[in-house]
């Protein structure tokens, strides 16, 4: 009798783990920004080529100027910093998803306690404002996260000769 309670005891917490389970949430699909790109997207395309792979023309300033800046209506809250006709940055709005999991407005704290060895530079003429440096492993890509006080206030990736600075053109 032992044994049989025993037995449908596990049979029962198996069967209440594979429940479990199936409740878990599905990965998504949707496209995040990171420091290579952003989906299909990759930083160091040209424009051209990222129009293509959106399907759509940028909206904007003239990608082909010196520097500017584009939108595409199908990816809102993603602005795309242009440099001689090649992208080299995206910035995040709100809403838009990223490879870290972090979101306008969390706290440094939360971000720090994720990620206890990121790289954190502090902002010249500013009031305490610093870039938490999120480097691709190949070294030529990153995502930063700008932080003003305890709150992240911007988040951008890109090639690392755009990334120091809160804008994107200077």
């Amino acid at each position: 009798m032992k044994k049989c309670c025993l037995l449908l005891i596990a049979v029962l917490a198996g069967a209440a783990g594979c429940a479990t389970g199936a409740l878990a949430p599905a990965a998504s699909s949707e496209p995040k920004l990171s420091a290579t790109g952003f989906g299909s997207l990759t930083f160091g395309d040209t424009l051209a080529e990222t129009e293509k792979k959106v399907g759509e023309s940028a909206r904007g300033v003239d990608g082909n100027a010196r520097c500017g800046y584009v939108e595409f209506a199908s990816l809102p809250g993603l602005r795309l910093t242009v440099k001689e006709g090649i992208v080299i940055r995206a910035d995040a709005g709100q809403g838009v998803r990223n490879s870290l999991g972090v979101n306008l407005g969390d706290t440094v704290d939360s971000v720090v306690y994720l990620y206890p060895n990121v790289r954190t530079l502090r902002l010249p003429n500013t009031f305490g404002d610093s870039l938490m440096v999120f480097d691709d492993p190949g070294g030529k890509n990153a995502i930063v996260l700008h932080a003003a006080g305890n709150k992240i206030i911007g988040i951008w990736a890109g090639l690392n000769s755009a990334l120091g600075s809160t804008k994107g053109c200077p």
